[in-house]
């Protein structure tokens, strides 16, 4: 229950309060001895921290949590703890370490042959090369981003890592890249916003469609039953006169 409540708070952005209701619900699965559940939650818990600009208590609670991963063999759940350990890294300006990090996570993650959480942690290592101007190694990152973006047909995904190239390429001054990725960025992002609104226009068409074929079935019910109801007054009518 306290985990639940806490996922909500989080979500309104009430730090304070998802945080404590995570530490009462990361307390019960302590006493339940369910490692499993407390992983994600000392994760979650994590996660505020850092959202809370508390770099080393988020740490403390990421390592925690990939202890406990470690015990299970979750490549893809490790890989995840990882990642955002490198990140809260990057955010501390700790570029070498987060580096290091990002490599991790991404071979762990292809050891679960999860490819739909390549690009970002993609993106995560490109921006330490950039920081360490390493830029033929960072451009390498963001074009194997785009490739599995394009091969598991994810289109937010491709939509963000064009951005991403976008972004590359205006820091290197390279004009003409940086136009291309933007104009990529710009009509995919576009796309995508059309196919979304077509969607909602042909689910409000459907449901339309559907409520409007109720009402007629019950306006043609409601007909038959008044026919019925006619039918036996001229019945009732006719044996009366007999």
């Amino acid at each position: 229950v306290h985990n639940n409540i806490a996922n909500i708070y989080n979500i309104l952005e009430k730090f304070d309060d998802a945080l404590q209701n995570y530490i009462l619900a990361s307390e019960y699965m302590v006493e339940v001895q369910n490692d499993k559940a407390l992983s994600s939650i000392y994760m979650n818990i994590g996660s505020i921290y850092d959202q809370k600009k508390q770099f080393d208590e988020a740490l403390s609670y990421y390592f925690k949590s990939l202890d406990i991963k470690n015990n299970f063999d979750d490549y893809l759940g490790m890989a995840n703890i990882i990642n955002n350990i490198g990140y809260v890294y990057l955010e501390k300006g700790e570029y070498k370490t987060a580096q290091n990090y990002f490599k991790e996570s991404i071979d762990l993650t292809t050891q679960a042959n999860e490819d739909f959480n390549l690009p970002i942690l993609y993106c995560n290592l490109a921006d330490t090369y950039v920081y360490f101007e390493e830029f033929d190694s960072a451009l390498i990152m963001l074009n194997k981003g785009l490739e599995v973006s394009k091969k598991i047909g994810a289109k937010e995904k491709e939509k963000e890592m064009y951005k991403s190239l976008y972004v590359f390429y205006d820091t290197i001054q390279n004009v003409d890249q940086a136009l291309k990725y933007y104009i990529k960025y710009s009509n995919l992002k576009d796309s995508l916003f059309n196919e979304t609104k077509n969607a909602q226009i042909t689910e409000m068409q459907t449901i339309y469609e559907t409520e409007k074929k109720e009402k007629e079935n019950e306006l043609l019910k409601l007909q038959n039953q008044k026919q019925k109801h006619q039918t036996y007054l001229l019945i009732a009518g006719i044996i009366a006169l007999l």
